[in-house]
């Protein structure tokens, strides 16, 4: 589950899941809700893309792999359908990204984000599971 949350001169999502790779997903989904506006036709060509990422912790690792889901999703006015989150060893993310073109009469792209970034940033574990308030930089 994400949800916009107020941030001063910047976006900031809210980001609720029952695990890492489940939190990782919920924010793919989350910057492309905020990325694009209306429904893309799923029965365009599917396009996918994968990105394994490394960092210190699991903070780091997280701002990367949303860093590269952003650019895929950016780079090819791509919409997300499907996002698969794999932690093959402690610190590294593998992210399969699976999605249709933005550019049609029903969806477009209604938003810049220029990066995910580091502020403020902890990883909270619940009793739930984990969340975070990532702040995009727009």
């Amino acid at each position: 589950m994400y949800e916009m949350v107020d941030h001063t001169g910047d976006l900031a999502l809210r980001i609720r899941a029952a695990s890492f790779t489940e939190l990782v997903a919920e924010g793919v989904f989350g910057i492309a809700s905020i990325l694009f506006e209306g429904d893309p036709d799923r029965s365009s060509p599917r396009e996918q893309g994968t990105a394994r990422v490394s960092g210190v912790d699991r903070a780091d690792v997280l701002v990367q792999a949303l860093s590269e889901a952003l650019h895929w999703m950016q780079e090819g006015d791509r919409v997300p359908l499907e996002v698969t989150v794999q932690e093959p060893e402690r610190a590294v993310l593998e992210v399969h990204l699976e999605g249709v073109s933005a550019r049609g009469p029903t969806c477009r792209r209604s938003q810049e984000i220029k990066a995910v970034t580091y502020h403020a940033l902890r990883i909270r574990e619940t009793s739930t599971g984990v969340e975070t308030t990532v702040v995009l930089d727009v």
